[in-house]
């Protein structure tokens, strides 16, 4: 019975860390897809703007001032309406000069504003400690304590395979 038990304890916190790494997999993936994303704004006037446009005008400002070597815009959304577009890269990287590079350029005389979307979050980086000063952040990413979450589950788990009485204690 005892057995029976910690084998169930085992399978259970093989299931949690299953799970806590599906989600935190999940909650990188969706980070990683906002940080290739942009948010163009002043879009010019003309009704002859199309999604295929911004994607080849970017794609070629991109290759002509040398910031990527191919086509980078992966997709566009576009708003005509309120003259406004989304624009997915195919990496961070390429948002990040992108964003950084192209603030202001012209297209068709309007000079573009771009920005991060709303719902952008910067990654949290977890700080390296300094030879001799610690970390200078006292509290870790998220990231970092769900991860630390999952090895206290699975040593509880191993400490419970070994001690089946430690579970009524």
């Amino acid at each position: 019975a005892a057995a029976a038990a910690s084998s169930q304890l085992q399978a259970m916190a093989a299931q949690q860390q299953a799970l806590a790494q599906a989600a935190l997999q999940k909650q990188v993936l969706e980070q990683q897809k906002k940080a290739r994303r942009l948010h163009v704004g002043n879009l010019p006037e003309s009704s002859e703007v199309t999604d295929r446009m911004i994607r080849d005008f970017f794609n070629t400002v991109m290759k002509s001032s040398g910031l990527t070597a191919g086509d980078c815009v992966t997709d566009v959304y576009l708003n005509t309406t309120l003259r406004f577009a989304f624009i997915t890269f195919r990496t961070a990287e390429e948002a990040a000069l992108a964003l950084g590079s192209l603030d202001g350029v012209l297209m068709l005389g309007a000079a573009l504003k771009i920005q991060r979307p709303n719902d952008y979050q910067p990654a949290i980086i977890t700080p390296q400690p300094v030879a001799g000063f610690g970390s200078l952040l006292s509290q870790p990413s998220p990231i970092l304590q769900q991860l630390q979450a999952q090895r206290l589950l699975a040593q509880q788990a191993a400490l419970l395979a070994t001690n089946p009485t430690a579970a009524r204690l």
